[in-house]
C-alpha cells in the first residue's frame, strides 16, 4: 500500500543522507510532493515512482501477492 511504500522511501532517503528537498531536486519535483509521498498521500504515477526509486538506488520487484503464490499449484 502507499503508506508502506512511503515509509520505505523515507527510510531509504534517510539512509542515503538526503533531505526531502534534495530528493525533490534529484527527481524534479517539490519538497511538499516528497513529504506527501512519504505519508502515503500521493497518487504516484509510474514514471515518477521509477524516478524516485532510481534516485534512491532501489529497484521495483513485481510479483504475485503472497496469497496467490501460496495457493498456486507447483509444476
Amino acid at each position: 500500500d502507499l503508506g508502506e511504500l512511503g515509509d520505505l522511501i523515507r527510510r531509504r532517503r534517510n539512509q542515503r543522507g538526503l533531505s526531502q528537498t534534495e530528493l525533490a531536486n534529484l527527481i524534479g519535483t517539490t519538497r511538499q510532493w516528497v513529504s506527501r509521498l512519504e505519508k502515503g498521500k500521493n497518487d504516484i504515477g509510474t514514471a515518477r515512482l521509477l524516478a524516485v526509486l532510481d534516485a534512491l538506488e532501489l529497484n521495483l520487484d513485481i510479483r504475485a501477492p503472497r496469497a496467490a503464490v501460496a495457493s498456486a499449484p507447483l509444476e
